[in-house]
C-alpha cells in the first residue's frame, strides 16, 4: 500500500499550482522530512538553482495576479463627485502603488497601466503576464499559448529565432549552455502538459 501525502495548504503560496500534495513539482512549500514539519520557501531548504526555479514561479503568480488588480481598477476615481467613491478608489491606488515596489517587473507594469488609464480609449490593455513553462527536454512554451506570445517570450529570454520549431506543435528549444538560466525563469511541468498546452491553444 502506497503512503498517503500530506494534502499541501499553500494556495496563496503556489498561485495557479493548486489541489496538489506537499512536495509535488510545483509546490512552494517543503516537507522536512526529519522532522516531520512544513514551512515557507526557505534558502535553507533548496540548492540555489532550485530556489530560484521556485522563487521566479512566485513572482509570475504574483504578476498574474497584479495585473488583475491593475486591469480591474478604477483609474477614473479622481473624477468622481461621490467622496466614497473617490475615497475608495484613491485607497487602492495606494496599495497598487505599494504592490509595485515588490520587482522590478511590478514597477514597470504599474508604469504601463498607469499611463494606458490616462488615454484607455486609445491605448490598448496592457498584455496579461505570460507563463513560461519548460519540461526536461528542453521545450518551452507560454501560456496563453499563441505563437505570437512564444515569439514574446522568446524576445523577453533573450532566445534567438533558430530556436523556434514551426511543426505541428509550436514551441522553443533551449539551448544548452543556458539550460539553468532559462529553466530558472520557468514552472517545469511534463512533455505530456506541454503537448496539451499547444494543442489547447492551437483550438
Amino acid at each position: 500500500m502506497t503512503e498517503e501525502k500530506e494534502r499541501c495548504n499553500c494556495d496563496a503560496s503556489c498561485g495557479e499550482n493548486r489541489y496538489h500534495t506537499k512536495g509535488d513539482p510545483g509546490c512552494m512549500y517543503f516537507v522536512g522530512e526529519d522532522r516531520g514539519t512544513s514551512g515557507p520557501l526557505s534558502k535553507s531548504t533548496f540548492s540555489q538553482e532550485e530556489f530560484d526555479q521556485r522563487a521566479r514561479r512566485i513572482q509570475i503568480a504574483d504578476l498574474r495576479e497584479y495585473w488583475k488588480a491593475l486591469r480591474y481598477h478604477d483609474w477614473q476615481y479622481n473624477y468622481s463627485d461621490d467622496h466614497h467613491v473617490w475615497t475608495k478608489g484613491h485607497d487602492m491606488e495606494g496599495k497598487l502603488h505599494k504592490w509595485s515596489e515588490k520587482s522590478p517587473e511590478h514597477t514597470e507594469l504599474y508604469n504601463v497601466f498607469k499611463t494606458w488609464s490616462l488615454s484607455p480609449g486609445t491605448s490598448p490593455i496592457p498584455p496579461y503576464p505570460l507563463r513560461y513553462l519548460c519540461d526536461n527536454a528542453r521545450h518551452m512554451v507560454c501560456e496563453p499559448f499563441t505563437v505570437a506570445n512564444l515569439h514574446v517570450m522568446a524576445t523577453a529570454l533573450g532566445l534567438k529565432k533558430a530556436w523556434f520549431h514551426s511543426s505541428k506543435f509550436p514551441h522553443y528549444d533551449m539551448p544548452k549552455k543556458r539550460i539553468a538560466e532559462l529553466t530558472a525563469q520557468c514552472e517545469r511541468v511534463t512533455q505530456k502538459q506541454i503537448l496539451q498546452i499547444i494543442k489547447a491553444g492551437a483550438k
